[in-house]
């Protein structure tokens, strides 16, 4: 469950980009438990996680844990690698994307985080050649978080460590528990703790 209770305070969240796609999509409105205490053993990896980019006040944002204290986290031609290990990821199928920013059909994985409970999660590429595709490797420090969007080649996240960098854990707000409302209503329901 990790550093969530569901007695802390909930509310709803909405979705603005497309970045968390396939599992968040522009226009769905989500279900957050809000965080007690940020206690950094709880924390886990495919978690995703509502945060504030800064102290002062910016917008919440939203993205998947990748990287914990100690982890070292790198993409190698669009693949990523965990501590030196390529992540399983298995070819889906296409995946249609509804955003005229992005290209209509994208490619859809199924990835598979190692830990003591795999996590598995579905992620979005163009293709393995986008400019955040090929990363140094990077250590995640004490009482940080390397995170990521699932759709890869459309999301600012940790790779972009001079505009973004590391989640600080005292940043993090919540954790999305289910969707509530979608423009597609067979989302409705999806669990996504």
């Amino acid at each position: 469950m990790g550093a969530w209770s569901t007695a802390a305070r909930s509310e709803m969240f909405s979705i603005a980009s497309n970045s968390m796609a396939p599992a968040l999509v522009i226009g769905d409105i989500f279900f957050a438990g809000r965080i007690r205490d940020p206690v950094p053993k709880l924390f886990r990896r495919g978690e995703i996680i509502i945060f504030r980019r800064s102290d002062t006040g910016s917008s919440d944002w939203v993205k998947r844990v990748i990287g914990l204290p100690g982890d070292r986290v790198q993409l190698r031609e669009g693949r990523l690698h965990l501590n030196g290990q390529p992540v399983s990821r298995e070819f889906i199928g296409s995946h249609e994307v509804d955003e005229t920013r992005m290209p209509s059909v994208m490619q859809r994985y199924r990835e598979t985080l190692p830990g003591e409970a795999e996590v598995i999660f579905d992620v979005l590429e163009q293709d393995d050649t986008q400019p955040f595709d090929n990363t140094p490797e990077y250590r995640v420090p004490e009482r940080q978080l390397f995170v990521l969007g699932d759709n890869r080649d459309n999301s600012l996240d940790s790779r972009a460590m001079r505009s973004f960098g590391f989640v600080p854990m005292t940043r993090v707000l919540a954790q999305p528990r289910f969707i509530v409302w979608s423009r597609d209503l067979r989302r409705i329901g999806t669990r996504l703790d």
